[in-house]
């Protein structure tokens, strides 16, 4: 099943346009398999999303839904 992780620190939510703006970073990974994900992330992307895998909070399905907070 395909999850998709969220930097709250490099997102913001356009509730008028119910999509997200060109500062979100989403990174398709495993739900369970965040070393992996750290693993094969760039050094780019990983440092724009601040570098910190591990202030992840929040981990939805898109489900073909946007959401807000």
């Amino acid at each position: 099943m395909r999850r998709w992780w969220r930097y709250p620190t490099a997102t913001r939510y356009n509730t008028a346009a119910e999509s997200f703006t060109d500062t979100m970073i989403w990174l398709e990974a495993e739900i369970n398999d965040l070393e992996a994900l750290h693993e094969q992330s760039s050094p780019a992307v990983a440092s724009s999303a601040c570098g910190q895998y591990h202030e992840v909070v929040a981990v939805h399905d898109l489900g073909g839904q946007p959401f807000g907070e």
